[in-house]
């Protein structure tokens, strides 16, 4: 995905999606 950068990472697991980010740090969000 061309304009966006390596500091978010989607991760899909166990029917959550955990938003992990260089600056905010680890964030859960349910889907």
């Amino acid at each position: 995905m061309e304009g966006y950068d390596n500091t978010h990472i989607l991760v899909l697991e166990k029917g959550h999606l955990s938003f992990f980010t260089k600056k905010n740090g680890p964030k859960q969000g349910v889907i």
